[in-house]
Parts: C-alpha cells; structure tokens; sequence
C-alpha cells in the first residue's frame, strides 16, 4: 500500500449506474481497491431501489434493472458490506476519475441506507483528474486518460465498464501519478 506520512489508506472506487441522477437512478455496481495492493479488493452488485433507467447508461455497465433485481444484494447489505471493507483500512479516503460523480453518488447511497458514510460528511477525497492537472501542470481539459497515456505512458489495467476493473485502472493510474 501507499503510505503517507498521515497514514492514509487511499481506496480507488469506480461505480457502475442506471443512470445520472442521484436519488432518481441506482447504484448498479461498485468496486474498489487500495492504491498501492489491488490485491485488496471489493465488488458487489446491487438490487435497484427504483426501476428507473437510461438506456445509455445501462448499455455501457450492461447491468439491466432486470438483471439486477434477480441478481443483486439488498442496497443496505451491500453498503454495509462496503462499510465493513472500507474500516479494515486506516484512514481511508477515497480516490475516483472523475471524484464528483462516484463519491456523490456512494455518499448519497450511505446517508439514506445506513445514516453514515464511513469516508466521512467533510472529506470529499481526491479526484484524480485534478491531481494529474496539478502533478503535471497541464490545463484539466487534457486530463482525459487517453492525453494522460500520451503524456506519463500506460499504467496497466483496463477500462471495461466493470466497476472493479476501472478501480483497478484508476488505482494504478493514480499509483504512477504519485510516483513522478
């Protein structure tokens, strides 16, 4: 794992949904792991609380409500099952590309179910694309992963829509970005 000088655990999350709005759309699926052992890992798809969808969304994660509601975990087992994931770790603050869509949507997911958010209400965490505008002194526009390749090179992973596997990518592109 990264350590920091704060003893930090940074836990990379990628989300899979039904659709864009918060409160309207599900959580289809999540997946994490920590930035520095991917071997630590999480992944659990959900049951939807409502059915609705945008096709454009369920066709990219090609995770159907249907397939969802046969399939899926209860929401509060799931997130308590995260919950319980996220407390092995010290410190943990969470890491995603972009941060806003994953950490709004898992923060809204924790406050309604459980009542908690085990990354905390104050810490947002960091999001990638800025670290890379930042690390690299380029303009946020060019922090899309196909600029970033072209600039530091491949990190590994794949982006295949399977929230664990885009976790993955996301830590170890995050891992590189440390590193320079």
């Amino acid at each position: 794992m990264v350590k920091t000088k704060y003893n930090e655990t940074w836990i990379s999350v990628d989300i899979e949904t039904t659709g864009l709005v918060i409160g309207d759309d599900n959580i289809a699926s999540i997946g994490a792991c920590v930035v520095g052992d991917i071997t630590k890992q999480f992944y659990i798809e959900l049951k939807p609380f409502t059915r609705n969808f945008r096709q454009t969304s369920v066709d990219v994660c090609g995770l159907t409500i249907d397939y969802l509601m046969e399939n899926g975990v209860d929401i509060v087992y799931g997130m308590i099952k995260f919950e319980e994931f996220i407390k092995r770790f010290e410190n943990p603050i969470f890491v995603g590309f972009p941060l806003p869509f994953d950490r709004s949507f898992i923060h809204w997911y924790f406050q309604k179910f459980l009542g908690r958010d085990p990354f905390g209400v104050t810490s947002n965490g960091i999001d990638i694309k800025t670290y890379a505008m930042c690390k690299l002194g380029i303009p946020y526009k060019e922090t899309s992963k196909k600029h970033l390749r072209s600039v530091i090179g491949d990190w590994g992973g794949k982006h295949s829509h399977n929230a664990l596997d885009d976790a993955v990518e996301q830590a170890l592109l995050f891992e590189k970005l440390h590193k320079l």
